[in-house]
């Protein structure tokens, strides 16, 4: 991947596991120092440690930013089958996400402002509002 983010630094919180750790790594790929945070310091450390020996730059920082913690309720079948009929056909991944949020950090998205980018396999346009 080429040096997109190079010479910038990007915090990406909640990023030791999930979405976040995704974001972390992608952005770390693409030249950016990551400062990895989360509530886990065990994962905050593997997070890290992924990206040091994939020959990222990245440190960690212990921070909890939410007061309660909320569990995610949904099932597995309940998200397959609300993703059957999109056009992805399928749950959208952490690492969808994260190259998601590398375009926009990148330079390559120096022109959006105020849009909305949809990352969820298409679920968006196939539903009314």
């Amino acid at each position: 991947m080429p040096a997109l983010l190079e010479g910038r630094t990007a915090l990406v919180t909640g990023s030791t596991s999930g979405i976040g750790a995704a974001i972390a790594r992608t952005l770390a790929a693409a030249g950016a120092t990551v400062v990895v945070s989360g509530r886990d310091r065990t994962r905050g450390s593997e997070v890290v440690g992924s990206i040091r020996a994939a020959g990222g730059r990245a440190d960690f920082l212990h921070v909890d930013l939410a007061a309660e913690h909320a569990g995610n309720e949904a099932s597995r079948a309940v998200l397959d089958a609300l993703t059957a009929t999109t056009p992805a056909g399928v749950v959208v991944r952490p690492e969808d996400i994260a190259q998601g949020v590398l375009f926009l950090t990148s330079d390559a998205a120096r022109m959006m402002h105020g849009s909305i980018l949809a990352i969820d396999g298409g679920i968006s346009s196939t539903r009314l509002s």
